[in-house]
């Protein structure tokens, strides 16, 4: 940055506040001074929360997925010679083998004994590096999130990451981990192969696989073959320091006829097979030793994702017991470790991965279970904090990509997790997926058919959520169209139909064609009338309060004031009667206050309208999280109407300070999770610039 360059805010907000801590220290024995160690103390604080924002903003820090401590024995000479062939010189070594022998175990167990790196990035790339890269659960990078609105495409995404990776290499001393490597993409290795690291890669290949890099990118191969018997014995004494000495010789046999093959010989060293006659091998572990719990258990965990899951939500959506989990991972066929934000998670070992998904073969029908229970998990997910919510992506994506089939039969389910990769902005896989549902619809219901109508309307969705409006519009169209035609087939249809109707009128409202909304919500209101009492259930009356929130906004802008209290008055009585019903939502309740916040803006009452953003501020925290976009608005809007001049408290100067204080949250948080929201960005920073000119 040149001399005369002006400051990032967030440098400039570092400067004021040191001047700041300057001059009360200075004039401590004045008002505006300190008086007491607590008020240097939270200063203390505020300077230091800035210096770690500049730490992130000026370089980006990178992250990766946290890996399985594997038990580790033996295999201490190919340690040493890892680390010989990075001290000769070689920055890329390859550990090659066969499927379970132990080549993770080596690589994890290298970066945890090596205290040399200034940090340590662990992919898995078994589907691709680039693929890997791009996944915000495997590489994060802070400031970065993907989104449709920020980069173009994946392509852009993981290219702005994989900069992001060569500036933070550059600058530390890094160790890249490459896990199973299963296909060799020159161009796609060769980028991540120049990133100046040492790079340590696991694969079935051999090193003449990687003969079509460069010759500087082709890595130092170590094979990797069966252990001594030297090995074997110091493994067994770490998991079965017991072993009889009959149960000795079964293992001595054992070894003979695996070969060596480290991963089987766990699994027996593991199980309650080491004190009897019984056949070793994944296979035959998968086909003798296991309940329905575990089989389900097992084959959920074979289509997730290689890197695994939260415990407690594998657990959760596959109905199993914690003690079920113990027993798995006690005889070695699940990993359980600690993730980067301390919870337990779970996987399987790529080997175990494959056999399951050949000895168990699962499919959509014997993982119903499984995948109806993930459905209603992610379907319970909207209000949590976003990076909850990702956490969850990459099992969603892999279970549809595993599943390819869109059966009809199961149109409900499949909705539900669509709508997920939507709501996480990955449009393009709930696009196809949407499709394939839709023509899998139409060709066992027909068109006219209550099912085709309401997939249509979730298509539309889609469209809708990624700035296409004309495509959205005609899918909904063609959704409202199929619903009026078609016959109710269950008490769902009224609710579909009515949201049809509210979805409908977007496009007529967004074109200032008032009437044709109306006539739409009209519509709707009398599907409401015209259905059924077994139908009048908490979806249908909630559809009616949103549709009377629709109305009352559209009269308030209309300027058609009495008619919107009515609708008003209206939306609040059956909000009311649903939570009465339901129990109050924190969520809805949102809702509801911002429609109050508009009536109040327009009517000029400020003060009342602060109050409800400062409670629908603290809710946005609770069910979104302090960084989601909807806190960050809202923020922003209470913070305008406490800088506008108006003095909605008592205390005008203290409004003034909160709402700069809003403004640099706002600031800050949009700095970092939305960096592609440059004019948001730009309009926020104007109005600090505009307060600090102001002298505050």
């Amino acid at each position: 940055m040149s001399e005369n360059a002006p400051l990032p805010l967030h440098r400039l907000h570092l400067r004021y506040e040191q001047t700041m801590d300057r001059l009360r220290e200075k004039y401590a024995d004045t008002p505006a001074g300190y008086h007491d160690l607590p008020s240097r103390e939270r200063a203390a604080a505020r300077i230091e929360k800035c210096r770690e924002e500049c730490r992130i903003m000026d370089g980006g820090i990178v992250t990766s997925a946290a890996y399985p401590l594997q038990p580790f024995a033996g295999r201490y000479r190919q340690l040493e010679e890892i680390g010989r062939f990075f001290r000769e010189g070689h920055r890329i070594v390859l550990v090659s083998g066969m499927g379970g022998i132990g080549k993770t175990s080596l690589l994890t167990a290298y970066a945890r004994r090596s205290g040399e790196y200034d940090a340590v990035l662990f992919l898995p790339v078994g589907d691709g590096v680039r693929k890997a890269v791009a996944d915000d659960t495997v590489l994060k990078v802070s400031g970065m999130r993907w989104s449709a609105r920020g980069y173009r495409s994946r392509q852009a995404y993981y290219r702005a990451k994989m900069k992001a990776l060569m500036d933070m290499a550059r600058n530390k001393r890094l160790l890249l981990l490459l896990d199973d490597i299963k296909e060799v993409r020159p161009k796609e290795l060769a980028a991540m192969l120049k990133v100046p690291a040492d790079i340590l890669i696991s694969s079935r290949l051999t090193g003449q696989a990687f003969g079509e890099l460069p010759e500087e990118l082709r890595p130092k191969e170590l094979p990797l073959a069966a252990m001594s018997d030297e090995e074997l014995a110091g493994l067994a004494a770490l998991l079965r320091p017991d072993l009889t000495p009959e149960a000795k010789n079964r293992y001595r046999t054992l070894c003979a006829q695996l070969q060596g093959h480290t991963l089987s010989l766990k699994l027996w060293l593991t199980s309650d097979a080491v004190n009897r006659e019984a056949a070793a091998g994944v296979p035959s572990y998968l086909e003798t030793h296991l309940g329905q719990g575990g089989r389900l258990l097992l084959m959920a965990l074979a289509v997730l994702p290689p890197e695994g899951v939260t415990r407690s939500w594998a657990e959760r959506v596959c109905g199993s017991r914690s003690s079920l989990t113990e027993r798995l991972s006690g005889h070695s066929l699940v990993q359980l470790f600690a993730g980067e934000d301390g919870r337990q998670r779970i996987s399987l070992h790529p080997l175990i991965a494959e056999e399951v998904r050949k000895t168990l073969k699962p499919g959509i029908r014997n993982c119903r279970h499984f995948i109806e229970g993930a459905a209603d998990d992610v379907s319970n997910a909207w209000n949590e904090p976003r990076e909850e919510m990702l956490l969850r992506l990459p099992a969603v994506k892999s279970m549809l990509s595993f599943f390819k089939e869109r059966p009809a039969w199961l149109a409900s389910t499949l909705d539900k997790l669509l709508t997920y990769l939507w709501v996480m902005e990955d449009f393009e896989e709930a696009e196809k997926g949407y499709l394939d549902l839709y023509r899998s619809v139409v060709n066992s219901f027909g068109e006219t058919s209550q099912e085709a109508g309401w997939i249509a309307v979730r298509t539309a969705a889609v469209y809708h959520n990624s700035l296409r409006f004309e495509e959205a519009e005609q899918w909904y169209r063609r959704g409202l169209n199929s619903l009026r035609a078609a016959a109710p087939e269950n008490r769902d249809y009224w609710w579909q139909r009515m949201e049809a109707c509210g979805k409908c009128s977007r496009g007529p409202w967004y074109r200032g064609e008032t009437e044709k909304v109306l006539a739409l919500l009209d519509e709707a209101a009398e599907v409401y009338r015209s259905a059924p009492e077994e139908a009048r259930n908490d979806q249908l009356l909630l559809i009616k309060t949103y549709h009377s929130r629709q109305q009352a906004m559209i009269r308030l802008r209309l300027g058609r004031t009495e008619e919107a209290e009515q609708y008003r008055k209206r939306m609040h009585e059956e909000m009311e009667l649903y939570f009465r019903r339901c129990g109050t939502d924190g969520p809805r309740l949102l809702d509801l206050r911002e429609t109050d916040i508009e009536f109040e803006r327009a009517a000029g009452n400020l003060a009342e309208a602060a109050r409800h953003l400062e409670e629908n501020m603290r809710g946005y925290v609770l069910y979104r999280g302090p960084e989601h976009e909807d806190t960050l608005k809202c923020m922003e809007q209470l913070a305008d109407i406490l800088s506008g001049g108006s003095r909605v408290r008592e205390n005008l100067r203290e409004d003034l300070r909160r709402a700069r204080g809003l403004y640099l949250q706002v600031a800050a948080g949009v700095r970092s999770h939305y960096p592609y929201e440059t004019e948001w960005l730009r309009r926020v920073e104007k109005k600090i610039r505009e307060q600090m000119i102001q002298g505050l």
